[in-house]
């Protein structure tokens, strides 16, 4: 009986040896398994990391500083693409802009909100336009197809002088405080060269002409 039962054991022990042979194998099989779609996934996660973005697509984007408060803009709207930027107290500072026309222009504000500076190009110009810090408009250049001129004003805004080249010939010409012409110097291609000077009525005191 008892080599009976021993024989019965030794059986049992066999199969669990067997059993737990084909699991220990079945285990190995698992992990290297496993390892294969870790270090798969860990390739797959390395190349999305090292591959840079090749396209971002937006209407709208923003940038913040660390308090939260927007700092730069691109956008796209009905008028055309701007990009801007703000400063730390929240003022728009620079804005560069693409009309759907076609004209692009770049403004520049102060601290204080005011305009200072726009450089326009649409399709038939060019100017570029300075403001002082009260909002007057102190400095303009211009030029399109026929002509190209500087303008200056004074404090109050009133124009006082112009330089101005044209198809014609150059020209130089001065205004009072009252928006009154007082001298104006030009050289024409077919008439030669001329100066006139006015009083502050309006008459003309002196007039040279070659």
């Amino acid at each position: 009986m008892l080599d009976a039962n021993a024989g019965s054991i030794l059986a049992r022990i066999e199969r669990l040896e067997r059993q737990h042979a084909r699991l220990a194998a079945a285990n190995r099989r698992l992990r290297r398994a496993v390892s294969l779609c870790a270090l798969g996934a860990g390739a797959l996660l390395f190349l999305a990391q090292a591959t840079p973005q090749q396209k971002i697509e937006a209407e709208d984007i923003i940038l913040r500083d660390a308090a939260g408060k927007a700092r730069a803009r691109l956008w796209v709207d009905a008028a055309g693409a701007k990009f801007g930027l703000w400063d730390a107290a929240g003022n728009n500072r620079i804005v560069l802009e693409v009309a759907e026309q076609g004209g692009a222009k770049v403004v520049l504000w102060d601290s204080k909100k005011v305009q200072r500076v726009l450089l326009h190009a649409p399709d038939d110009r060019a100017s570029l336009a300075f403001w002082d810090a009260a909002g007057k408009n102190r400095l303009l250049l211009e030029t399109e197809a026929a002509a190209a001129r500087v303008v200056l004003r004074d404090v109050q805004g009133g124009q006082r002088a112009m330089v101005a080249a044209a198809e014609t010939g150059p020209r130089l010409t001065f205004w009072d405080g009252a928006g009154k012409s007082r001298v104006l110097l030009e050289q024409s291609e077919t008439s030669g060269a001329s100066l006139g000077l006015w009083n502050a009525t309006g008459k003309m005191k002196v007039a040279l002409s070659e």
